[in-house]
């Protein structure tokens, strides 16, 4: 049976040390529970090294549905098979910001109008605007279970006996009820993938009594995730600043994670670096690949 294993890890869980501490210790022990005896935690970021030739000072961008990591580090290929690689590591910084944070905004900017968005409604004879914190709960898909509360069945029913659109509020009863948000997003995602490679895509949703068509452009696309780019380019910032270094200092950015083949995402980058220090590998696998190296 096999005992050891290479774990890849952020280059930091948190800035908090105690924090910190926790997590690694929460990552061993679930390698341990996993029957793990040999146990060796590598950097992630070390993944791009492998594709090295001599000393860089690198910008890694791992590109994730749910974060974004950025770390600014010395690759060597000399130093390859040290245990310890902490060292190497100048800055790093991470936003919130992912492929999801992409899908809830395309739900935002193009499907709430289907689901009840600037509608009104009257339970007490005063015409009010639909209630926004549904909207907040339809923005993620694992929060839409949680909308069978009975405070929300009760807003949705006097929505459905008052709303200025009966239909759009059907459709939110039905996303809810039969657990549909799921299926939606999924439709979402892969008009998303879709605009990778092309410039205009359909969001098709066809579930129960739900049916939506909905087209959306790249261009339009680019600019409902201007503000997650822009958050991008304030992390970086902020991690460059805390390196030391400036842009002219970044030799090669290694790009990974399913969320960079999002063109303007990539154009981001070339606008920021560079095209010629672009490096992308193999988007999905890279991290695995390089600690399998490890």
């Amino acid at each position: 049976m096999v005992k050891s294993v290479v774990v890849g890890r952020p280059a930091e869980f948190s800035e908090v040390p105690e924090r910190e501490q926790v997590a690694t210790e929460r990552l061993i022990a679930a390698v341990k529970e996993a029957g793990f005896t040999n146990i060796r935690l590598q950097l992630e970021p070390i993944a791009a090294e492998e594709t090295l030739e001599r000393d860089q000072v690198v910008l890694v961008a791992d590109f994730g549905g749910g974060t974004t990591d950025f770390t600014i580090m010395t690759l060597s290929p000399e130093r390859r098979n040290l245990l310890d690689r902490k060292s190497d590591v100048l800055a790093n910084g991470g936003v919130y910001v992912g492929g999801d944070r992409f899908d809830s905004q395309i739900m935002d900017h193009k499907l709430f109008k289907h689901f009840g968005e600037g509608t009104t409604f009257s339970p007490t004879g005063k015409i009010l605007p639909f209630p926004v914190h549904l909207l907040s709960k339809l923005r993620k898909w694992q929060l839409i279970p949680f909308l069978k509360d009975s405070h929300t069945r009760q807003i949705i029913r006097e929505l459905l006996q008052t709303s200025s659109d009966v239909e759009s509020i059907c459709r939110l009863r039905t996303l809810i009820e039969e657990n549909l948000g799921f299926a939606l997003f999924r439709s979402i995602e892969k008009a998303k993938i879709g605009l990778s490679e092309r410039d205009l895509e359909e969001i098709w949703f066809e579930e129960s009594d739900i049916s939506i068509r909905e087209v959306i452009t790249r261009a339009e696309f680019n600019i409902i995730i201007g503000e997650e780019v822009r958050e991008f380019d304030k992390c970086v910032n902020r991690v460059m600043e805390r390196a030391g270094i400036t842009l002219s200092d970044i030799e090669a950015v290694f790009v990974t994670g399913g969320t960079s083949l999002v063109p303007r995402v990539h154009d981001f980058l070339s606008e920021k670096f560079g095209h010629n220090k672009i490096r992308a590998g193999d988007t999905f696998t890279s991290v695995v690949a390089g600690l399998a190296i490890s």
